[in-house]
C-alpha cells in the first residue's frame, strides 16, 4: 500500500516537473511558488481550525445521555452504557481518523516524497495519539501540541523542500 501510495506521489511530480519544465524559467519558477504559498496556507488555516477541536478533552459533545429516558436503574445504567459505547468508542475514533487522514495527506505533499509513508503515518499517529493524551493533562498544553508539532513539521518541510531545486 505504501509503495503504491509513494509510486503514484512519485508519478505526479514527474509529470508535474515534466509539465512546467516545458515552461519559460519564470513561469516554472513563478508556479511552484505559487502552489507551496496554496499549500501552506491551506495547512495553515486546516490546523489553526482543527487545532481547537483536536486537543480538547470532549472532543464532541452529544450528551446521548439526553436521549435516557429509562425510569428502572438497571435498563437506565444498560442504555447509559451503550450510549456511551457508541459516542466514545465508534464516533470519536471516526473523527479522530479524519483528522489523522487528513493530517497525513498534507504530510505527504509536503514531503514530496523524500519521506517514506511509513514513517509519515507514523508520524501523524504519534502526533495526533500525544495531542489526545495530553488533553487529559491539559488541555492548554494539548492546545500548543496541536499547533506547535504540525507548523514545526510544517517549518521542516519548507526548509529541506529540494522540489523547488529539482526543476531546471
Amino acid at each position: 500500500m505504501a509503495e503504491m501510495a509513494g509510486g503514484v506521489a512519485g508519478e505526479i511530480v514527474e509529470m508535474y516537473i515534466y509539465f512546467v519544465s516545458g515552461l519559460p524559467a519564470f513561469v516554472g519558477q513563478s508556479l511552484n511558488l505559487f502552489l507551496l504559498v496554496f499549500v501552506v496556507v491551506l495547512f495553515s488555516i486546516f490546523i489553526w481550525v482543527v487545532h481547537g477541536f483536536i486537543s480538547r478533552k470532549n472532543i464532541i459533545e452529544l450528551n446521548l445521555n439526553q436521549y435516557n429516558t429509562s425510569e428502572h436503574p438497571f435498563f437506565e445504567k444498560l442504555l447509559a452504557g451503550v450510549l456511551y459505547f457508541i459516542e466514545y468508542i465508534v464516533v470519536l475514533p471516526f473523527l479522530v481518523f479524519i483528522w489523522f487522514s487528513v493530517f497525513t495527506f498534507f504530510l505527504i505533499i509536503l514531503s514530496e516524497g523524500t519521506i517514506a509513508v511509513e514513517k509519515i503515518l507514523v508520524i501523524s499517529a504519534v502526533i495526533i495519539s500525544s495531542i489526545r493524551i495530553t488533553s487529559y493533562y491539559s488541555e492548554s498544553l494539548s492546545k500548543e501540541l496541536a499547533k506547535l508539532l504540525p507548523f514545526n513539521l510544517l517549518a521542516f518541510s519548507i526548509l529541506y523542500f529540494s522540489f523547488l531545486a529539482s526543476i531546471k
